[in-house]
């Protein structure tokens, strides 16, 4: 499975979707660096989580379905969730500061935020609903442990999920460059949807349709885990 994952992960690399140069996220020292300098502001990567919510009440119809958050960092994803009535959220990541900022702050928020590396995940198998994974794949993808971190990051996912439960990535990859991921793992994953999301950062403007003006577009992939309908 790691050599056809690291095929996949040099297929993205030659279309120009892959691995790219710059800071090494899977270094904790760089993000503690990151966090401190952000502050208190929260930080979101690719989309404002508020532009998830609709879909993700679409996918996951059920206010009590077990959902874990990680890599989320300072995103206020699981804030968004909590507001909208799920009571079973799991926030984590594996800069200790962060966690302690969020947990601080929000800690009466109805998150259990909690320390813990999305490659070796501290939870019992077969027991969540869904993983929704905000650029923490993109994020190892960048990794220097490229496609080991990669295949490791998927099974931990997989074990953790309940069967028919679903992992809901939003990538700033095509599908012809993510969906390759999954497809050389060994683990039993079904393509539910692949849904794309544009966003322009400068609110307001618009050429005549309902898409921004020069709007960055990402993707949505919808993946299950084998065995039936979780929620």
């Amino acid at each position: 499975a790691a050599a056809a994952v690291a095929a996949a992960a040099a297929a993205a690399a030659a279309d120009g979707d892959g691995v790219a140069p710059g800071p090494d996220f899977s270094d904790l020292a760089f993000w503690t660096a990151r966090h401190a300098q952000a502050g208190d502001l929260e930080e979101e990567w690719l989309v404002p989580s508020s532009a998830l919510i609709p879909m993700l009440l679409r996918l996951f119809p059920n206010r009590a379905a077990e959902l874990l958050l990680p890599g989320t960092g300072s995103s206020a994803l699981p804030l968004r969730l909590s507001d909208q009535g799920y009571h079973h959220l799991t926030a984590c990541d594996f800069c200790h500061s962060v966690v302690g900022r969020m947990r601080a702050r929000y800690g009466e928020a109805g998150v259990d935020w909690v320390v813990m590396d999305a490659l070796n995940l501290d939870v019992p198998s077969n027991c969540v609903d869904g993983v929704l994974d905000k650029a923490l794949l993109d994020s190892v993808c960048c990794s220097a442990r490229g496609p080991q971190a990669i295949a490791q990051l998927l099974a931990e996912v997989h074990r953790v999920l309940r069967p028919g439960g679903l992992y809901v990535v939003v990538s700033h990859g095509h599908a012809r460059t993510r969906l390759p991921y999954f497809e050389a793992s060994d683990l039993a994953w079904t393509h539910v949807e692949t849904l794309r999301i544009a966003y322009d950062p400068i609110p307001g403007l618009r050429e005549g349709g309902d898409e921004p003006t020069g709007a960055s577009k990402y993707s949505v992939f919808v993946m299950q885990k084998a065995g039936g309908l979780s929620c």
